[in-house]
């Protein structure tokens, strides 16, 4: 049953980060239109954005062989399990903001242009 759990709840980190991010990061020239809040776009509309230097793809897909073996041109990528962190006694947990920044910024090469 847990590797069930996996793919939606992969899923549902990648949503949740995307919006986190999304709302978080201050973006200058962002190349959508009428972009006023967080949303899905189409691959037809993201095909054309993979070079943009304000645009980063994050794949949190579970294995790192099927991102290496098919990811988008670009894309950066992070396992779900690492936004995952034991703190207080509590086994999960998401990581602070400085943990975060780190992550998205030294690993991922995230900045606050983007």
């Amino acid at each position: 049953m847990e590797k069930r759990r996996s793919p939606i709840l992969a899923g549902a980190l990648v949503l949740t980060f995307l919006f986190f991010l999304a709302t978080s990061l201050y973006a200058k020239n962002l190349p959508f239109k009428n972009f006023d809040h967080p949303r899905l776009v189409e691959t037809g509309e993201l095909a054309g954005l993979l070079d943009h230097p304000s645009i980063r793809i994050i794949d949190m897909r579970t294995s790192l062989l099927d991102y290496l073996k098919a990811h988008l041109p670009n894309a950066v990528y992070l396992h779900y399990e690492t936004l995952r962190v034991p703190g207080n006694g509590i086994p999960v947990q998401a990581p602070d903001r400085i943990c975060l920044e780190r992550l998205l910024g030294e690993n991922l090469g995230v900045s606050n242009d983007m």
